[in-house]
């Protein structure tokens, strides 16, 4: 999308929903199987978009199917939550020691602020600044 302008970059970005994420996007509510009504779009960087949906429902709706971008053959386009620099910076953490973990060949699976290495599950902490077993002991890891 080469434009700035709101109203091309909102036409774009609905029927990049739903020819990429098989997500129905329509007006009329009679003819809805999944309705996304985008609320705002700006444009900040050269291939970073915000998009505002309508509602939580719709959101989810996008998360659930981002899925589908993995097989494009267009190239890469991810979908994230707009998150604070902390929230941010913890993910990029969690990252890190993930990549770490798949170097060491374990199973890895990251969510939001947690990670999964193998079948033990981790929750960070803010309090403590670091990555905690989830378990009945709450026991401190050492991955920080």
């Amino acid at each position: 999308m080469d434009t700035n302008e709101p109203d091309l970059l909102k036409e774009e970005m609905l029927q990049f929903i739903e020819s990429e994420l098989k997500v129905k996007v329509a007006l009329k509510e009679s003819e809805l199987k999944v309705k996304v009504a985008l609320k705002g779009i700006r444009k900040i960087g050269d291939k970073i978009y915000w998009v505002e949906l309508g509602s939580i429902d719709e959101k989810l709706k996008i998360m659930r199917n981002k899925s589908k971008l993995k097989n494009r053959s267009g190239g890469r386009i991810y979908i994230n939550d707009d998150m604070t620099k902390q929230q941010r910076e913890i993910q990029g953490i969690i990252r890190k020691i993930a990549r770490e973990e798949v170097n060491k060949g374990k199973t890895v699976k990251i969510g939001f602020g947690k990670l999964m290495i193998n079948r033990d599950k981790y929750k960070w902490s803010v309090e403590k600044g670091m990555l905690e077993i989830e378990d009945n002991r709450n026991q401190d890891t050492s991955k920080n």
